[in-house]
């Protein structure tokens, strides 16, 4: 019996009838794998056999670890691995009848820690602070913005932003860089306090 061709005709002494056999589908192809913080996306393609019978999800399974993720579409995201470990995947098709034989292996991938820099305006009363959307692996050097939101705090002057809330340290301005370390970091704006001089003349 031919894989795609599961119509078998019979003929006996009462006539001729049609049997047809379901099977389990044909294995997912072209596994691929992109690492994330802690977790993998795995994209594949569905079988071109479905065994005859409508495919009802797909398992995606670690190795090492085991840990799994499961849906109908070609792309899911396994979660829970663990960060500078070497993963690989597998996928397995499901229909009515049972599971295909598991895909071959992915590419091999290694999740990595991420962290974010954001930015809190220390007490201004006007303006918004800038947002960095990326995400940045440890020893990387994130450029820290300026002040693109014009903050404002009321008898202050902006000079740039510390990792400190009370100013202290070392002040990054627009365009430096930050090392980034093994956490999540926020940079506070610094405020200088503006003095006034009042001058009066005799007479």
């Amino acid at each position: 019996l031919h894989p795609m061709n599961r119509n078998i005709v019979c003929v006996s002494s009462i006539g001729t009838f049609t049997v047809t056999v379901t099977c389990v589908p044909g294995k997912p192809t072209g596994v691929t794998a992109v690492a994330g913080n802690g977790e993998a996306t795995v994209s594949f393609t569905a079988p071109a056999d479905n065994g005859g019978a409508a495919i009802s999800s797909y398992t995606v399974t670690s190795s090492p670890g085991g840990k799994t993720a499961s849906g109908t579409g070609t792309s899911m995201t396994v979660t829970g691995l663990t960060n500078d470990q070497s993963y690989t995947f597998t996928v397995v098709a499901t229909n009515a009848v049972g599971d295909s034989l598991p895909s071959d292996a992915s590419n091999a991938v290694t999740p990595v820690a991420k962290y974010q820099v954001s930015y809190n305006g220390n007490s201004n009363d006007g303006g918004s602070v800038p947002s960095d959307g990326n995400e940045y692996i440890a020893g990387a050097s994130a450029t820290v913005l300026g002040n693109t939101g014009t903050l404002t705090k009321t008898g202050h002057s902006f000079t740039g932003w510390s990792v400190n809330a009370d100013g202290s340290g070392t002040v990054y301005t627009s365009g430096s860089a930050y090392t980034i370390g093994t956490q999540d970091v926020t940079l506070y704006a610094k405020w200088i306090g503006c003095g006034y001089t009042v001058t009066y003349n005799a007479g």
